[in-house]
């Protein structure tokens, strides 16, 4: 059984400073009544058939969201067939709540892996998550960094 160190980083630490998330999964439980591809989550979570609740919050990261985390950049399509835009919104809503800094961005008609109905949406909006994520990172570390 593995436990997770929740405490808060030390500044200067090399612990996680920020954390940008391209169309997560936030919360299992609602995950697990779907089928996604040809798998089943709850095989992917290590379960021959049910899992117990007891461990799908333990792989849920809902269950570890607390005022102590870093700044977030979530983004999702809003077209995504296999992890929901659902999944993202209420990541986002759950670490507002908790007082975590978070940005986020939603791209209309997009699919999982940010594909597009054509070859220059898909282009356009793996574009803008690219530079959405390098934008985060450069905002973040030069006010960490002196």
């Amino acid at each position: 059984d593995h436990t997770l160190d929740t405490s808060p980083a030390p500044v200067g630490s090399e612990c996680v400073q920020g954390a940008v998330i391209w169309y997560g999964v936030f919360d299992f439980a609602s995950m697990l009544t779907r089928q996604v591809g040809s798998g089943n989550d709850n095989a992917f979570l290590g379960c021959a058939s049910v899992c117990p609740t007891e461990k799908i919050g333990r792989a849920s990261p809902a269950s570890y969201i607390s005022a102590d985390d870093p700044p977030f950049l979530l983004i999702h399509g809003e077209g995504d067939r296999v992890v929901p835009v659902s999944q993202s919104r209420s990541g986002e809503s759950l670490l507002r709540g908790a007082g975590v800094k978070v940005q986020s961005i939603y791209i209309p008609h997009v699919d999982h892996s940010f594909v597009g109905r054509s070859r220059d949406e898909t282009r356009q909006a793996t574009l803008q998550a690219t530079n959405a994520t390098f934008d985060f990172f450069h905002q973040l570390f030069s006010k960490v960094r002196p």
